[in-house]
């Protein structure tokens, strides 16, 4: 197998457990054709990715999770407290989600100029085809399409047990084709 996995190195940890993070995997046969992988520059575990080349054709799939604003007051332990913290000692006063955006948006725009298809998923906490992020993966400078709808020509319904919408997603540029696609069920309680 190969893979990639992050999580936030900047921050002690707070407690036994730390929030956030990402990973993505490839095994067996696949596995062979996994060239580099990779993560997240800032170490906070937004994303982490694979690179994918053979027959021809290169594709960067990753996975990412871009933190919900917290409603209330926090401890200081959210994945949004904590990215906070890493931008807030770097001068940067915009917040997590501006910051995800920027730069998971750079970073597609300037792997699609080097030729490579992209597969986007994740954890996205915020509606799938209205957001923010969607409206700009759908912008003609990056073109990438929601991959279940593409494929089934069926929205996804929401995915998180208290949500109306659907905030977890796959999206692909235009090289990539979907032969199936499945949605785990939905639990209740």
């Amino acid at each position: 197998s190969r893979g990639s996995c992050a999580h936030n190195t900047n921050d002690p940890k707070i407690k036994r457990d730390q929030w956030g993070g990402t990973c993505i995997s490839a095994i067996g046969l696949f596995a062979s054709f996994v060239t580099d992988t990779g993560s997240d520059t800032t170490s906070l575990g937004r994303w982490s990715w694979i690179y994918v080349g053979g027959g021809g054709k290169s594709t960067r799939i990753l996975t990412a999770y871009q933190p919900s604003k917290p409603s209330g007051k926090t401890r200081g332990e959210t994945v949004w407290d904590q990215h906070t913290r890493y931008f807030e000692a770097r001068g940067e006063i915009r917040h997590p989600r501006q910051m995800f955006l920027v730069d998971l948006l750079n970073l597609i725009r300037e792997w699609k100029l080097a030729g490579d298809e992209i597969i986007l998923m994740g954890d996205f906490n915020e509606d799938v085809y209205e957001g923010n992020l969607s409206r700009h993966l759908f912008h003609d400078d990056i073109r990438m399409t929601e991959l279940c709808f593409r494929t089934t020509g069926i929205r996804l319904p929401s995915t998180h047990i208290r949500g109306s919408v659907p905030i977890d997603a796959i999206y692909a540029t235009a090289g990539i084709s979907g032969k199936a696609v499945t949605l785990l069920p939905h639990r209740t309680g």
